[in-house]
């Protein structure tokens, strides 16, 4: 689906690749100098940069394969961080900034987080910890027969929709997560089987029927 497409295209783009690899490097660097001032680093860019690009090139930046070692890196054991460490740092200050985190999730399209989540399963507790939260501030409108949000800031059914629906295309055990979140949430619920009580028991309606 279009979804889908927005986020092949995001790591094909070769400007957005370009600059996530460029803060990968970046966080190798700074990361040699201490152990602290990557994450340090990277709130001051969260600071100055406009912020829906700079959670873009993060996406991109998770989703790149492991920094090659280079030939004299061969040589000298000992320089190089494991491969995967810009990423790992990456990650861990998501994590620790949770208004951020909430902008990546809220910014970036649902294909390109489930690819995230799915690399990095530390990452997808947190992810559908939000969705909850967002689905919860939702109630049914009896008059639309929709779940509609009382704040303009509220996620509006559609996308709530559309994150799970992505997430369950996921491999296992992404998937798997996912749909016993939502069982949980409905059985906290009351476990409803009729439409238009509980949101868990409709998200997981549409997401069968789909």
């Amino acid at each position: 689906g279009p979804m889908a497409d927005i986020g092949s295209n995001l790591q094909e783009d070769s400007l957005m690749k370009t600059q996530a690899e460029l803060l990968l490097e970046r966080l190798q660097e700074v990361g040699k100098a201490e152990a602290e001032r990557p994450a340090r680093f990277l709130s001051s860019l969260w600071e100055r940069l406009p912020q829906n690009n700079f959670l873009k090139v993060i996406a991109v930046a998770l989703l790149q394969p492991p920094l090659s070692r280079r030939p004299q890196e061969e040589l000298e054991p000992g320089i190089h961080k494991s491969p995967g460490e810009g990423s790992q740092v990456l990650v861990h200050w998501l994590l620790g900034n949770s208004e951020v985190f909430a902008a990546f999730c809220r910014a970036l399209p649902a294909g390109l987080l489930t690819l995230v989540t799915s690399r990095h399963p530390a990452l997808s507790p947190v992810y559908l910890g939000l969705l909850t939260d967002w689905g919860q501030r939702l109630h049914y409108d009896l008059q639309k027969g929709i779940w509609v949000g009382t704040e303009s800031q509220d996620v509006p059914w559609e996308e709530l929709h559309n994150r799970f629906q992505s997430l369950c295309q996921a491999p296992p055990p992404l998937k798997d997560k996912v749909l016993t979140a939502l069982e949980t949430c409905k059985a906290q619920d009351g476990d409803f089987e009729v439409p238009g009580l509980s949101i868990w028991t409709d998200l997981l309606l549409a997401l069968r029927s789909g």
